[in-house]
């Protein structure tokens, strides 16, 4: 039996060689992981375009029509419209390794609930006789469009530039970034 254990001793003091020498070079290989740039991040297609807010909003908008021979007819809209902001992450400038200028925030979409849309119109007898035209219809959408904006750029519901910045960092973080950025004016 003895005979035995000192044949395979050799075997099983390699194995306990190759088993410290990997718990050891092991953590140093993982700790030494590459971190990813900014651009390489942000440049990331599931980020390409940083919706930061999504803004409800109710808009209300009237307009009139005067003709000579029918009258007037006036006719108010109203409907539910959605925006989706944020910034166009192409647009930013890497001024350095961890350092980026990032572009105005902007609105990318707004969109009308169809379902929410009604209107409500005011017209002489012979405008009566006539239905709201298609055109019509589409000049109260657009307007409710217009106003939806107009409104959310003036009524501060657009997001701050810490906001947008605190997202960026957060992103950065997910994927493993540089830990200090610097966001420049």
């Amino acid at each position: 039996m003895s005979n035995r254990f000192y044949r395979e001793a050799p075997r099983w003091a390699l194995i306990a060689i190759i088993l410290i020498v990997g718990a050891i070079w092991l953590p140093q290989i993982s700790s030494s992981k590459r971190i990813p740039t900014l651009p390489e991040i942000l440049s990331n297609e599931s980020v390409s375009l940083l919706v930061t807010n999504k803004i409800t909003t109710q808009v209300v908008v009237a307009s009139e029509e005067t003709s000579v021979l029918l009258g007037s007819d006036s006719y108010i809209g109203i409907g539910v419209v959605t925006a989706f902001v944020g910034i166009d992450t192409q647009k930013i400038e890497y001024v350095g390794p961890n350092s980026i200028r990032l572009p105005d925030v902007e609105i990318f979409s707004l969109q009308i609930n169809d379902d929410s849309v009604r209107f409500y119109r005011n017209a002489t007898a012979l405008q009566r006789l006539s239905s709201l035209s298609e055109d019509q219809a589409t000049k109260v959408r657009k307007k409710l469009k217009d106003d939806a904006e107009g409104f959310i750029r003036q009524s501060g519901m657009m997001p701050t530039k810490d906001q947008v910045e605190n997202r960026i960092r957060t992103i950065i973080r997910e994927f493993g970034g540089p830990r200090k950025i610097d966001f420049l004016s």
